[in-house]
């Protein structure tokens, strides 16, 4: 007797098991047709994708070069796609920076070159880099696009002896700075800094 119990409760057990296991396969059949349902509708769901930025960018060197506590003449110049519409550019300095005279926003019209010319003067009160920020702004048909660039701006006493007040051109300060890199006494750039010191 002791035997059957044990039979019957073995087969109780192994019954259970087969109904748990057929039970478990059907939801995951019925949960297999509805992530196929979810990812035929993500399929036929269409992305929208972002607009690239406008077709603009630095047609002179990224690298400003001018002296300390002198106001100097500088020149950046844009290539851009601009097609029947105009752009816009608005230049927002880095703290320190002083842009001296400069009516924002620069607009320009297409022309034949794709080249825009900015002329502007700029000074700085202490050695160090700076940036210059530019936002240019295309609009073309109702439509506009807009691109963000920054310019660097290096400033120090090395630079004093260039004429501060021509504005120069970008070959002539890549050369500059090249100049000052690549020099034989490897020219060290000195820039101010603060440190401080944590107990922590």
């Amino acid at each position: 007797m002791v035997g059957m119990t044990m039979k019957k409760s073995v087969l109780y057990w192994l019954l259970l098991g087969v109904l748990l296991m057929a039970s478990c396969q059907q939801k995951a059949e019925q949960g297999g047709s509805e992530n196929a349902a979810n990812s035929t509708v993500l399929k036929n769901t269409k992305v929208k994708e972002a607009k690239p930025g406008a077709q603009v960018g630095l047609a002179s060197d990224n690298r400003i070069l001018i002296a300390a506590h002198k106001t100097s003449e500088v020149e950046i110049i844009l290539r851009a796609q601009l097609g029947s519409g105009d752009m816009q550019v608005e230049l927002n300095p880095g703290e320190g920076l002083q842009l001296p005279g400069v009516t924002q926003p620069y607009v320009f019209t297409a022309n034949d070159t794709g080249l825009y010319r900015l002329g502007l003067q700029i000074s700085a009160a202490d050695n160090g880099r700076y940036y210059l920020n530019l936002k240019a702004t295309i609009n073309n048909g109702g439509t506009s696009s807009a691109r963000a660039l920054a310019v660097i701006v290096q400033v120090g006493d090395e630079f004093a002896s260039e004429n501060p007040t021509a504005a120069p051109s970008a070959v002539n300060q890549k050369l500059s700075f090249d100049a000052i890199e690549n020099s034989s006494d490897e020219a060290v750039v000195s820039l101010p800094a603060q440190e401080l010191i944590s107990n922590q």
